[in-house]
């Protein structure tokens, strides 16, 4: 996923379900997140989106999501992802995620989380992400 797209050109909707499309919508998701733009992500999800993220509490809606990532984006210092679309079965595309990331507060130490994400689309959006993850310990760069 990690080619270079012109992300102000895409839309935050699926427009089809087939898989061409899928890698499409979920590499402007992935630019996103390297971008750390909370603005742009939100409208890729449904108004009521639900998130289950792991073994934190559950997230409901655009502003508990909006919340959720500001704080997050706030903390990192660096952050790199890459998503890869393993699966695409209307209405679930499955994503497998390698994440280097390090927090503001040690921005030498570099952790590595692998993670499998299941988007659930409905409408064109994402009406609900599940997402589980296995951490790996930091080590300073």
């Amino acid at each position: 996923m990690s080619e270079l797209i012109n992300i102000s050109e895409q839309s935050p909707r699926l427009k089809v379900f087939d898989m061409s499309e899928c890698r499409a919508f979920v590499a402007r998701l992935e630019a996103l997140w390297n971008a750390k733009d909370v603005s742009a992500i939100l409208p890729m999800f449904t108004e009521d989106a639900e998130i289950e993220y792991g073994d934190l509490p559950s997230i409901k809606g655009r502003d508990e999501l909006r919340r959720f990532l500001q704080d997050r984006f706030d903390h990192t210092a660096f952050y790199h992802l890459v998503k890869t679309v393993r699966l695409a079965d209307e209405p679930l595309i499955c994503v497998e995620l390698d994440v280097r990331s390090s927090t503001v507060g040690s921005p030498a130490l570099i952790s590595r989380t692998r993670a499998l994400e299941v988007l659930t689309i409905s409408d064109s959006r994402i009406a609900k992400w599940e997402l589980v993850a296995n951490p790996h310990p930091r080590k300073e760069v």
